[in-house]
């Protein structure tokens, strides 16, 4: 039997050892990259900053003239190690980066960002992030911030008589100043704070009106987080100080509470106006960036508010999707969800706990359709689709995984259509009317560790594929479907099953107009094969059990010893087994209890080693202190 299972238990073997606590070492590559640019002083011509020359380290205030234009490509950073501003801004700064290569400003806590002087100097900055200072702005002149991060600065942004209209939007501001705005110069200006999340924000955001000039102030869709303090306020005796503040989330929906947030003439009589906040909203706008990347839902919370934290948790998981971004993990605690799910972004959905954790769709439609790839669901049980649906419909998607999830009362489990590169794991799909899993037009899937199996008397059958190539079937547990357990049909080749328990299945796998797949490692139990085309049924060394083949080949005889019997297994004449094996395969939880019992013993075995070292140093101590007492 030394043939079998030795990738199988050389894995166990370095999975035991690497559990008992004996590490392998890895060598890391390490990049240093480019050493950077030092700068400082006046910039008296248009100049670029190139990502190529980051990051770049500011020694000195840079001073940008008139007429002059500094523009910093995406991915720079520019960081201020000593004290003093960061840019004396007279011309105008471009400082555009992406979602995936955002430019650093860097004060090393000790700086101002952006200082102006006599109403000029302008900047554009998006997907930019700002942190580690003093004032992101000072003075006048104007500028436009969005799609950013503010973090760890310690004073408001200061707007003295902005010389244009101000766009803040799309921000998050975490641990920073909040802003004030005072128009002197005549002018009338619009500055519109929309759709940021302000969190932990140390000052308010403050219209000090002007004289002559007024700044119409404008704070819609933001998300204000934890913030103790006064959040709004407008300036005394200026009746140019305006601010409308509706359909704002405020964390909270007791009007109370927020009242007490915001001051105005209903806190002192010298306040010329009212700043209007109603409507407020129950969630934060869907366009306002999250507080996290990981959203929490939770059936319970019924009430609100509802903003995706662990104290404030959505009440759905729709609701939770709505506000998700590529990339974000939605979590849901434990309860049941009456709704069908539509994920089309590219996230994490994990529910607290298999069993209790539970999405129906009270027997009607799909419950779970994805149509963008590199969705991610695991930890759910997932029951009651309607007839002729799906539990979970995959559409035109690649790097889906599904993993750990119950899959039950359905008449499909799982369908795959024109989608390839997934990976189907670890899923109870169990009870089913129809099929457990179905690919059709897909490619170059993984289903893996599955137990599917049906239960319930009817035409089921438990694996399904459909002009699909390239697939693989692997260590899957299928069982008890009154059709078939793997049927391939309409030019489904090129597949590999391998590793499979099938088993009382009417028959076991079943191939039509299909060829050229490869099959073994699999226990067929109980169950016959049906195919036309030729297929091949073993590795060149090693094949598949057959529940049959003693009864089939009483003649037969194993060859030295090896398991392997020296009588083809013959299903037809393009068909046979060169190699069938008895006794059957372990299944893979048989070799989980292998694993364990080796780690088991290891650890044992580490812990004696032990003893016996403390052992030898108890006796060498005693003995040198025989010897010293007989000196």
């Amino acid at each position: 039997m030394k043939f079998r299972l030795v990738s199988g238990v050389m894995m166990i073997i370095v999975s035991a050892l690497l559990i008992a606590g004996i590490n392998f070492s890895v060598m890391r590559a390490v990049d240093y990259g480019s050493l950077g640019t030092t700068v400082g002083g006046i910039i008296w011509e248009n100049t670029t900053w190139t990502l190529e020359n980051s990051p770049y380290t500011l020694t000195d205030t840079v001073q940008i003239p008139v007429n002059v234009t500094l523009t910093i490509e995406p991915g720079v950073t520019i960081m201020r190690p000593t004290s003093g501003d960061m840019f004396l801004l007279h011309g105008t700064l471009f400082a555009h980066g992406t979602i995936n290569e955002k430019i650093v400003f860097d004060g090393g806590g000790n700086s101002e960002f952006f200082t102006t002087w006599g109403g000029e100097g302008n900047a554009f900055l998006d997907f930019c992030i700002i942190r580690n200072g003093y004032r992101f702005w000072n003075r006048g002149g104007y500028f436009n911030l969005t799609r950013s991060e503010l973090n760890n600065l310690t004073d408001e942004i200061l707007l003295e008589s902005p010389s244009a209209d101000i766009c803040i939007e799309y921000n998050k501001f975490v641990k920073t100043g909040g802003l004030n705005a005072h128009q002197a110069a005549g002018r009338t200006c619009k500055i519109s704070v929309r759709y940021n999340l302000f969190q932990n924000i140390s000052s308010p955001i403050n219209n000090a009106g002007g004289s002559p000039g007024q700044n119409e102030m404008i704070v819609k869709r933001n998300s204000f987080i934890s913030i103790d303090e006064i959040i709004l306020s407008l300036a005394l005796d200026f009746d140019t100080a305006i601010m409308n503040a509706t359909e704002n989330y405020w964390g909270t929906l007791d009007t109370d509470l927020i009242d007490s947030k915001i001051y105005d003439r209903n806190d002192d009589i010298r306040i010329k106006n009212y700043i209007d906040y109603l409507p407020i909203l129950s969630e934060p706008h869907f366009d306002t960036p999250k507080i996290s990347s990981t959203i929490y839902v939770d059936d319970d919370n019924t009430a609100g508010p509802w903003d995706g934290t662990v104290e404030h948790p959505y009440q759905n998981i729709t609701q939770g999707l709505n506000h998700a971004s590529e990339g974000d993990t939605i979590f849901v605690k434990k309860g049941t969800y009456y709704e069908y799910v539509t994920i089309n972004k590219s996230i994490s959905l994990i529910g607290e706990n298999r069993s209790t954790t539970i999405i129906d769709g009270n027997e009607t439609g799909t419950i779970v359709t994805i149509t963008r790839g590199n969705v991610s669901i695991s930890g759910f049980t997932i029951q009651h689709g309607g007839f002729d649906q799906s539990c979970i419909y995959i559409s035109s998607s690649s790097g889906v995984t599904i993993n750990d999830n119950a899959i039950s009362n359905n008449f499909e489990g799982i369908h795959l259509n024109s989608s390839n590169g997934n990976d189907i794991a670890d899923n109870l799909i169990s009870p089913y009317a129809a099929v457990g899993i179905f690919l059709e037009y897909s490619n170059g899937n993984v289903i893996r560790g599955n137990i599917i199996n049906p239960e319930i008397g009817l035409d089921q059958i438990g694996i399904l594929l459909t002009y699909s190539t390239e697939n693989s079937i692997i260590n899957n547990t299928i069982l008890n479907n009154l059709y078939d357990g793997i049927k391939l049909i309409w030019d489904a080749n090129a597949n590999v099953i391998i590793g499979n328990n099938i088993k009382d299945n009417s028959i076991g796998v079943y191939m039509v107009g299909s060829g050229n797949n490869t099959l073994y490692h699999n226990n067929f139990t109980n169950n016959g094969v049906f195919c036309d085309y030729a297929n091949t049924w073993d590795n060149g060394s090693e094949g598949n059990y057959w529940s049959d083949y003693e009864e089939r080949y009483p003649n037969a005889t194993e060859i030295d010893d090896s398991g392997i019997w020296n009588t083809q297994y013959v299903i037809n004449e393009n068909n046979q087994d060169n190699y069938p094996i008895i006794p059957e395969f372990p299944t893979w939880t048989q070799m989980l209890l292998i694993l364990i019992v080796l780690t088991v013993t290891i650890v044992i075995y580490k812990r004696r080693l032990a003893k016996i070292s403390i052992h030898q140093q108890l006796r060498l101590r005693a003995e040198t202190h025989r010897l010293a007492d007989r000196d």
